[in-house]
């Protein structure tokens, strides 16, 4: 069973039906294994039963063959043997199959690319020697040629740039080196073509696989068991902790999220998953991880249940996670049922579990800096503080980022109690002329200090004008402007949809998600700052057809036209006199903004009712 708990059991009909399910017997083998087995595990017991020795010989004298034909109840000898020989015959059939020689293929010549560097063909020698330097013994180098074989048709027959082969070289000696000592892994390469194809491509194109190929190099054994591939649910907290010790558990928490983002990525990349399931199976996947966080500090702890609720903002309060997205996260408790020492201590526990770096990296990194109190202060937020915070001492910066707020991991008392605050933010009237300000002057700021203009031809998602942040900024602080109507649906799609023109709305939730996408491949492919154009041959089709366009040119034009929109059209409210400000020119509070300099300075924000 190497490493996978599962497979790891002395019982043959256990270990049958494990590999069975795992879809690695087919079913059909397994019936005919399983008949077998039972078949000749009773004859054996039948034989040594016969004289109490340790024989598997089957009697050949009259005498003898009557005793086992009476202790086993045989009716008829013939039909017993005629029996015997079809479970042998189906035996040995399985057994070649899945054993196979594959002596005409191996026997094929080994070819590398010509013209390589001395490093790699250092590299390359160690693999034709055996793999000796990865602590691959002996008597196993025999089996590795299949390895080795696939290895040279992959470099030879993928048309790769002579960068690329080297490159790839060198990784995948980086990756043998990182695996555990002995033949367990590379047996398993050299076995399933499918399997090296599912770790050398990675390498070569994904910086953010590789970092996981890194941190856990038994990802391959995922490949084992049946592959994870969403909508299908994700194993529940008790089986990913399913190791004795905490610190055990921790490990096993990260292997989970780390072999399960590979797996999303990988079927991303294979064409195999929307970018909406791509979406969705990320955002599981990082609930998931709290889930089992939460667990694992409760029953650390020796508590029956959390004493702190978990609201996302971000990426993953819009339910739109990427590929190496932190998470951000606010917790609240209710002061009624838990003490702020209580609660702090929790969190305090959480985010170590959850943030450490260990052998296996980190769960995820967290991003609490929106929480009232800042980069200072408790960790943990108490419902009364939260809502006295945002109705009276909060700028607007923290009501655009609230927008994004969804309770992921809540108690029904703290949930009510944020989509009750979330609510009210959206239907209080605040003073027009400050929101226009704020907005105008933050966005100013954004964009002296992180927006990069390198141009409509780059990827370059989010900080760009116009881009992803410009869009989801400018959105949810259309979101602020006052209605007189109460959301009923606080999703932030929803909102959009609600609290924006049909057509401007339709048009903000399609640039969101154009940017979304472009920044998926952006980051699985180690794409920014790069020219659209470079995209690699294997994966421009996959784009140009997720863009919804034919070309790169193309797609360099709809970036100028998404772009141009959360420019123009989301910003359009925020430019102007405040006194036409959508016709709120009532609720104005003489209040003023700027100092003597005429700067204008942020301030808590002013409500007109």
């Amino acid at each position: 069973g190497g490493r996978k708990p599962s497979l790891q059991t002395t019982n043959t009909m256990r270990a049958l039906d494990v590999l069975t399910r795992a879809a690695l017997v087919d079913s059909d083998t397994s019936v005919l294994l399983n008949s077998a087995y039972s078949f000749l595990r009773r004859l054996e017991n039948g034989l040594q039963l016969l004289d109490n020795a340790h024989t598997h010989l089957i009697p050949t004298d009259e005498s003898t063959r009557a005793k086992l034909q009476l202790l086993l109840s045989i009716e008829s000898w013939p039909d017993f043997v005629a029996q015997l020989n079809e479970y042998r015959r189906g035996v040995n059939l399985a057994f070649s199959e899945l054993f196979a020689s594959q002596d005409t293929e191996l026997n094929q010549p080994i070819v590398w690319p010509p013209n390589l560097s001395s490093r790699s063909d250092e590299i390359i020698e160690i693999w034709e020697s055996g793999y000796h330097a990865y602590g691959v013994s002996i008597e196993a180098r025999t089996h590795l040629r299949p390895l080795t074989l696939g290895l040279s048709r992959y470099l030879t027959e993928r048309r790769l740039s002579e960068q690329d082969i080297e490159a790839t070289i060198v990784r995948l000696h980086d990756y043998f080196r990182r695996l555990p000592k002995g033949e367990q892994y590379f047996r398993l390469l050299a076995q399933t073509p499918e399997l090296l194809d599912s770790v050398i491509t990675p390498l070569r194109d994904s910086p953010a696989m590789t970092i996981l190929l890194e941190q856990s190099p038994h990802i391959i054994d995922r490949y084992l068991e049946r592959v994870w591939r969403y909508p299908d649910d994700l194993p529940n907290p008790d089986d990913v902790l399913v190791q004795p010790t905490y610190d055990a558990q921790l490990d096993s928490l990260r292997r989970f999220v780390n072999e399960h983002l590979y797996q999303i990525y990988w079927q991303f990349l294979q064409g195999q998953i929307s970018v909406k399931d791509f979406q969705a199976g990320l955002t599981l996947l990082a609930e998931r991880a709290l889930q089992c966080a939460v667990k694992l500090v409760c029953d650390e702890l020796e508590l029956n249940e959390s004493p702190v609720s978990i609201i996302a903002l971000g990426k993953l309060g819009l339910s739109t996670m990427a590929p190496m997205s932190d998470l951000d996260l606010v917790f609240v408790f209710d002061e009624e049922q838990v003490e702020l020492t209580h609660a702090t201590h929790f969190v305090s526990r959480l985010q170590t579990a959850i943030s450490s770096k260990m052998k296996e990296g980190v769960v995820y990194e967290l991003d609490t800096r929106l929480r009232p109190s800042g980069r200072s202060g408790a960790p943990t937020v108490s419902v009364a503080s939260l809502k006295n915070h945002h109705l009276t001492r909060a700028h607007t910066w923290e009501h655009i980022a609230f927008m994004f707020a969804r309770p992921i991991l809540a108690s029904a008392h703290v949930e009510k109690a944020v989509n009750e605050l979330k609510s009210e933010l959206l239907t209080r009237r605040r003073d027009p002329h400050q929101l226009l300000g704020d907005v105008e002057a933050m966005w100013k700021r954004i964009d002296t200090h992180r927006v990069s203009s390198a141009g409509d031809e780059i990827y370059n998602s989010k900080l760009r004008p116009g881009g992803l942040m410009q869009y989801e900024f400018y959105a949810a602080a259309n979101l602020l402007i006052a209605s007189d109507s109460t959301p009923n649906d606080l999703d932030y799609a929803a909102l959009i949809e609600q609290r924006l023109a049909p057509e401007i709305a339709k048009k903000a939730l399609e640039g969101m998600q154009y940017w979304r996408t472009l920044q998926i491949y952006e980051r699985l492919l180690g794409l920014e700052g790069v020219e659209l154009e470079r995209t690699p041959k294997r994966y421009k089709q996959q784009l140009l057809a997720h863009m919804g366009v034919s070309d790169i040119p193309n797609l360099v034009e709809l970036n100028k036209s998404h772009a141009h929109f959360a420019q123009s059209v989301l910003r359009a409210p925020f430019v102007g006199e405040a006194a036409s400000y959508r016709g709120f020119s009532d609720t104005l509070l003489d209040v003023s903004y700027t100092n003597d300099a005429g700067e204008w300075i942020e301030s808590a924000v002013n409500w007109c009712n």
